[in-house]
């Protein structure tokens, strides 16, 4: 029996300890050789691409016709709040910031508890992070003030399934009209969970065929189709080899459970298929299960340690472990192996060589990637944020911020490098206009904040500092933020105990 490959596309791009999965994951079959990964291209002057959400969340509509009709609420500032509250969750649902939504959709709905649309995208926020449960008690909640909903009845569905509780999934699902696509979708879903996998061919095969269906539908349920013609060119490796590429149509399709689901089954039943563990690993990231993800991936490592593939992801994994010296370990072995975007492993390298205070060779690589003309705006600022607060080189600085006004002239970081660079340079005024641009463009930047707390603090206009550490401290995204923010604040708050002092101060405001 020829035994059969994966390979599997990755585009990952990485932020922080956040990272973000920018192409579809494509499966092709060879009989012979094992290929590796298709190069991905990072396009020049444009921000990781990410997966398309299967959520209309859009918020052209006027907030005001988002609330149900049912609304009683007649005190106007209630209902200017509300409407604020929701405006602003939207924006964040739609950065992919879903903690931060769901506190001001919860804060809205204390507002106006009977909006079907508010607890339907809160529903939506907690399905993103994976909370399942809190999410299937949004959607019965909406269930109560529309009880008809298909819609809603779904969400529910879905929920059960990633919770495991599949006959109460599929019971819901299986009563939902047949004209409703996305219902016949997850009918062919369960079909596969329940080992009918044929059957769920012909369901897929209606979706496609049927006109006026959306796009997207169409698009996963051919997801599935495809890996339905590879089998019949396969036949003879057997039904593992089916639920195996059925699985990784789940992972396509962004159905991570479901196919953690599937691919244990796969595992258990024989453990040493390598692609099913590579495929679990990776499922295990997309679910910020990174423990599960590093024993997966070395599994598949173990029965095939010249994987490229396995060896990338095992290096993000350790990464998102904190183990740094593995991380590098495996990212580097992978681009030995022929890795084919090796310019994707040297952008994760250079932030943890960083991380690690190995500047140089940090500089070094994000260097050799902007003369590779890969452009990211992360890219910038940690570069900038080497020559500056190590190197001290502020020409070289300037020029790199130039370049990055040039490619990204509507982000916040390109002007807060700039600001950042005219505060090296003592050039306050032009550092301050440039840090409240940042600060315009996105109003929680936390490091323009705490600059500007530095830069009224040098004017001895303290209080004003003080108010603007507050804010660096209230927006922090990392420890070190919170930490030079609260310092500077408690320094200014101990000369302000003073009395004279205080009066002093009196006289700048005057």
């Amino acid at each position: 029996m020829r035994k059969v490959f994966l390979t599997i596309t990755w585009a990952i791009i990485i932020s922080g300890s956040i990272f973000l999965i920018i192409n579809k994951i494509k499966t092709n079959y060879l009989s012979k050789n094992d290929s590796e990964i298709t190069s991905t291209k990072i396009v020049r002057n444009t921000l990781a691409t990410t997966v398309t959400d299967n959520i209309d969340i859009s918020t052209n509509i006027d907030p005001i016709e988002n609330i149900d009709t049912q609304t009683n609420i007649t005190n106007s500032n209630k209902t200017a709040d509300y409407i604020a509250k929701v405006k602003e969750a939207d924006s964040l649902f739609e950065q992919k910031k879903y903690e931060e939504a769901i506190k001001l959709y919860e804060e809205a709905l204390l507002i106006q508890n009977n909006s079907t649309e508010t607890l339907k995208k809160l529903g939506i926020s907690y399905m993103k992070i994976q909370k399942y449960a809190d999410s299937y008690s949004t959607f019965e909640k909406a269930s109560e003030i529309a009880p008809k909903s298909n819609e809603i009845k779904l969400y529910l569905a879905k929920n059960l399934l990633n919770m495991n509780r599949n006959e109460e999934a599929k019971k819901i699902i299986w009563e939902l009209p047949n004209t409703y696509l996305e219902a016949k979708y997850y009918q062919a879903i369960t079909l596969i969970i329940y080992e009918k996998e044929l059957e769920a061919q012909s369901l897929f095969e209606e979706i496609v065929n049927t006109e006026n269906v959306s796009e997207e539908l169409k698009t996963k349920s051919q997801i599935f189709l495809d890996q339905y013609i590879i089998y019949n060119n396969y036949t003879e490796e057997g039904i593992i080899f089916l639920k195996t590429i059925l699985a990784n149509a789940l992972v396509q399709n962004e159905e991570y459970e479901l196919a953690i689901t599937e691919l244990f089954e796969i595992i258990t039943d024989q453990s040493n298929y390598r692609d099913a563990w590579l495929i679990l690993g990776y499922s295990y990231l997309k679910t910020n299960q990174i423990q599960d993800a590093i024993d997966a991936l070395n599994q598949a490592k173990e029965l095939d340690p010249k994987k490229s593939e396995t060896l990338f992801l095992l290096g993000l994994s350790y990464y998102l472990n904190d183990e740094y010296e593995k991380a590098i370990f495996y990212l580097e072995k992978a681009k030995t192996e022929g890795f084919s975007n090796k310019d994707l492993i040297n952008i994760k390298l250079a932030e943890i060589y960083k991380i690690k205070e190995k500047y140089e060779k940090s500089a070094q690589i994000y260097e050799e990637l902007l003369a590779n003309e890969i452009y990211t705006i992360e890219i910038f600022k940690n570069l900038s944020s080497i020559y500056l607060d190590e190197f001290n080189d502020i020409s070289k600085t300037e020029k790199l911020a130039l370049k990055a006004l040039e490619l990204f002239p509507k982000n916040a970081e390109t002007y807060y490098i700039i600001g950042k660079t005219n505060l090296y340079k003592k050039d306050i005024e032009r550092a301050e206009e440039y840090l409240k641009e940042a600060i315009r463009l996105n109003p929680k930047y936390d490091e323009s904040y705490l600059d500007l707390g530095k830069i009224y603090e040098s004017k001895k206009e303290y209080l004003l500092a003080q108010e603007y550490y507050k804010l660096a401290n209230f927006y922090s995204q990392n420890e070190e933020t919170s930490r030079k923010s609260t310092e500077a604040y408690n320094v200014i708050n101990t000369l302000l105990s003073n009395k004279n002092y205080q009066v002093n101060l009196q006289n700048l405001w005057n």
